[in-house]
């Protein structure tokens, strides 16, 4: 396969699409300017936000407006409503009048950042524009500081092979990947620095699982559900972001004892402790000791930082991984020499 086939493979299979409104984007949002009024956004599902705007009416006294919108992309829209007639005490439902006051629109840009458009049936409030900015989140559901914190389907290719994968970007800037396919597999860690909203810059060390590394440098694409790289040894990586990333995974759910498989064979056993701490042992004689755990409970991501005994590995092994759906885990590791891609199975 030649070199410009591969990358329109590549292109091919890069997902280029706007962010989609996700549960993280729940939170308090307003305009620093206009300090004083704001949103309380509630994501119910992936069809429908719940937007609550306190504001005031045009003689300055205070009011909300609610909007249930359906969203499209990025974007949330739906009529607007006034509420008047119940009083403070009664709380009487059957006192309750509630009036079309217009449109609203959100439309999510990234984490930090969106737009609300307004349309009232009033003249007297009429329609405009306001840029709002995340002032809270609601906890369980963090919005992340880059945007390409995540977990990504990943596609490697170099000298006409491809290989599949996971990628796992996380908050502190650390990377890490495995990816396999007819070719051969490999594994790669290293660091990520954000140059802008849509650009970043990698240092990877790849290294190969029949042994052998290279170091890497390069600039990247990001642009809404994934990125494009091209590597300078001719390599190139795409990713297309996992939503699970957002699941939630505990000490508690590692915990276990799991058999550790490669290449589709039982090649050693694995147990995770309550308390972050692991053991192993591969049938080779190697034994492993060490940690294992979740770097921020509240995203689907892990981290694997063990000492070797009584083998031929370097002395210490480090990887990256998340949970399946399966409950069996998904892990890249290397010894600095080589590369090992690992599913522990309970």
């Amino acid at each position: 396969m030649n070199r410009l086939y591969a990358l329109i493979f590549l292109l091919v299979a890069f997902n280029v699409s706007a962010v989609n409104i996700k549960p993280s984007f729940s939170g308090a949002w307003y305009n620093k300017n206009q300090d004083g009024h704001g949103l309380a956004v509630e994501v119910l599902d992936e069809t429908r936000t719940l937007i609550y705007w306190y504001v005031y009416h045009t003689d300055g006294t205070p009011m909300f407006l609610i909007t249930v919108g359906e969203n499209q992309g990025n974007r949330t829209t739906g009529n607007t409503y006034y509420q008047t007639g119940m009083q403070f005490g009664t709380f009487d439902p059957n006192d309750l009048k509630q009036t079309v006051w217009g449109t609203s629109t959100v439309t999510f840009h990234d984490c930090k950042n969106a737009t609300l458009q307004y349309s009232s049936n009033d003249p007297a409030y009429g329609s405009g524009s306001i840029a709002m900015q995340r002032l809270t989140s609601i906890a369980g559901n963090k919005c992340t500081e880059s945007p390409v914190t995540g977990n990504y389907h990943l596609t490697f290719g170099l000298n006409g092979n491809f290989a599949f994968g996971v990628a796992n970007f996380y908050e502190n800037g650390f990377l890490g990947f495995g990816a396999t396919g007819p070719g051969g597999s490999v594994t790669a860690f290293g660091e990520y620095r954000m140059l802008g909203n849509n650009r970043f810059d990698i240092d990877l060390t790849v290294y190969d699982t029949g042994g052998g590394w290279e170091q890497d440098s390069a600039t990247a694409l990001y642009q809404g559900g994934g990125f494009i790289v091209e590597l300078p040894n001719g390599g190139s990586v795409v990713g297309t972001k996992v939503e699970n990333f957002q699941r939630s995974l505990t000490s508690g759910m590692l915990t276990g004892t799991y058999d550790i498989e490669a290449n589709s064979r039982v090649v050693g056993t694995f147990t995770i402790n309550s308390d972050g701490s692991a053991t192993g042992k591969i049938f080779n004689g190697c034994d492993l000791a060490g940690l294992a755990y979740a770097p921020n409970e509240k995203f689907n991501q892990l981290i694997l930082d063990l000492n070797t005994s009584n083998c031929n590995w370097g002395s210490q092994v480090i990887g990256t991984g998340n949970i399946g759906g399966d409950d069996n885990l998904y892990v890249a590791l290397t010894d600095g020499w080589w590369g090992l891609i690992w599913t522990l199975k309970r």
